[in-house]
């Protein structure tokens, strides 16, 4: 285990994250700009969607090295918002021959 490094801000994270694609979701503005904050700080490219539906669209398989998504938002919550991410992943990612 590697030891952490304090910053300024506090503790460096223990992965590289510079440069690290991440799509953000959350129906609340003001947690989409605290967590928006951190990431860019920490070095990740990063897109935002204000809710489950905004999420699947924007997806696409390779897009994203992550996704953050509140699981109770309006519309359409996290959890089928993930299930449809899962399914369209599967449908859509290239197949070994």
């Amino acid at each position: 285990m590697t030891e952490q490094q304090p910053t300024e801000e506090g503790v460096e994270p223990d992965v590289d994250s510079q440069g690290l694609r991440v799509l953000l979701v959350d129906g609340e503005a003001a947690n989409r700009a605290i967590a928006a904050g951190y990431l860019q700080r920490i070095g990740c490219l990063m897109e935002e969607a204000i809710d489950g539906h905004q999420a699947v669209d924007k997806f696409q398989p390779g897009q994203y090295d992550l996704i953050l998504m509140d699981l109770q938002m309006l519309q359409m919550d996290g959890y089928e918002a993930s299930r449809q991410i899962r399914t369209r992943e599967e449908n859509l990612a290239p197949r070994d021959s």
